[in-house]
């Protein structure tokens, strides 16, 4: 059995430990997750990975082209990548492509009677926009990104990354923690131990991405490998980009 890796909680215990055993009075849970989130952003944009998606389901009726998130939290807004329809007979689940504002408004003002199940999707503030508008009842299913931000507001209960990287992100905000402190001997050691570990944890993270099973995706920007997407609306800005 897998060894569960570290929730939030632990995390901030760890890092008040780790500036020299301070309580929460010392350092409130809100200080604490600043300096966590600054140590996961740091390596999220030096060591670009993808979490495993978690995804969640919501029943649209017939005639609604209309999805409101409202009832989302600001991290499931934020961590939402894709959408798809779940076909009511094969309960197959379909990809909607995402549309640009002006290919909604020309097909809408075109056909504003079509009725079926939906091929697209416009993310309008709080508002998902279906095309076409549903002619029966369908399941719209979307998945998100399991992130820190997740974690901090309660979506999920442990980062969903590698184990081995849940230290490196305390000892992160460890040596930040020092550094504001202006107790810079501190942070360099607290830096050095992270970057001791981080070297450690690269290569699970390469065996990781080529294991289907676990948690770590690299993202590459290999221009030899990348192919066409065909699964973009026509007029999408990006339209022809790759898809690594």
């Amino acid at each position: 059995m897998t060894a569960p890796g570290l929730d939030i909680q632990e995390m901030r215990e760890l890092t008040r430990k780790g500036l020299g055993g301070l309580d929460i009075d010392e350092l409130p849970d809100e200080e604490c997750d600043q300096l966590l989130n600054l140590s996961y952003w740091d390596l999220e944009s030096r060591f670009p990975f993808v979490e495993k998606d978690f995804r969640t389901e919501v029943d649209v009726a017939q005639g609604s082209d209309s999805i409101s998130l409202d009832g989302f939290t600001v991290a499931d807004v934020d961590a939402i990548q894709s959408l798809a329809v779940i076909q009511p007979d094969s309960q197959m689940s379909i990809p909607l492509q995402r549309m640009t504002q002006s290919f909604y408004d020309r097909i809408f003002n075109e056909r504003t009677d079509t009725q079926a199940q939906p091929e697209y999707y416009l993310r309008q503030d709080q508002l998902i926009k279906l095309w076409p508008v549903p002619e029966q009842t369908y399941t719209i299913r979307f998945y998100f990104l399991k992130t820190l931000k997740s974690l901090l507001a309660g979506t999920i209960d442990t980062p969903n990354f590698p184990r081995t990287w849940h230290e490196i992100v305390v000892e992160g905000a460890i040596s930040r923690g020092h550094f504001y402190q202006q107790d810079y001997n501190l942070q360099q050691q607290a830096g050095d131990s992270q970057i001791s570990k981080i070297r450690t944890a690269i290569p699970t993270a390469n065996k990781e991405e080529r294991d289907p099973f676990a948690g770590l995706i690299v993202q590459h920007d290999d221009p030899g490998t990348g192919v066409v997407d065909p699964d973009i609306a026509p007029d999408d800005p990006y339209y022809g980009r790759r898809r690594w």
